[in-house]
């Protein structure tokens, strides 16, 4: 694969993913330019049969967590503590809340922020799924061809985290917050 179809074909998807990670559009584009460098090197090297996608994916997730230092100060949050109660029948035990004047109480990007911080606090598969599925819109079987893991265990990773997500939303719309 010549390195100008790999650029025109991959660069607005990797950096958008990239931009999903780092949250900062310059870095965004540099490090999708050393993806994209890098990818062009390995797939002269490796000849035609190179899976160019899900490699660029993969290394661009890397990248991304190696400069955000996962592993930072950030301590991510068990999914098992912050799931719903649920009844004997299956039911939720607390009712759900009401998010319809949400927008109303909350500006828009103070909760935007706080999803993209809340993300953030996932464990790193779980944090991976999201992004890769719920904010890029790849699919659930794309996902897990780049994570390496079944559909099913995709599906559970996002399952998990989207629950923590929605109670952690939940827990932070009780409060009256205020612009900063």
């Amino acid at each position: 694969m010549e390195q100008t179809e790999v650029i025109l074909n991959y660069y607005e998807k990797i950096c958008s993913l990239a931009t999903s990670f780092l949250g900062n559009a310059d870095d965004a584009r540099k490090t999708t330019l050393d993806v994209l460098s890098t990818a062009t090197v390995v797939a002269e090297r490796r000849g035609a049969d190179f899976p160019v996608s899900d490699w660029l994916y993969r290394n661009c997730i890397r990248t991304c967590l190696r400069k955000t230092g996962a592993a930072a100060s950030v301590k991510p949050v068990a999914l098992d503590d912050c799931m719903p109660a649920f009844s004997a029948e299956g039911r939720h035990a607390i009712p759900l809340d009401d998010w319809t004047g949400t927008v109303e109480r909350i500006p828009l990007s103070l909760v935007r922020n706080t999803i993209r911080r809340f993300i953030g606090d996932l464990p790193e598969k779980s944090r991976v799924a999201v992004i890769l599925v719920d904010v890029e819109g790849l699919s659930v079987a794309d996902a897990g061809r780049i994570l390496g893991l079944p559909v099913p265990a995709v599906i559970l990773l996002l399952h998990k985290a989207r629950l923590c997500l929605r109670e952690k939303l939940a827990r932070y719309t009780r409060v009256d917050h205020e612009p900063a």
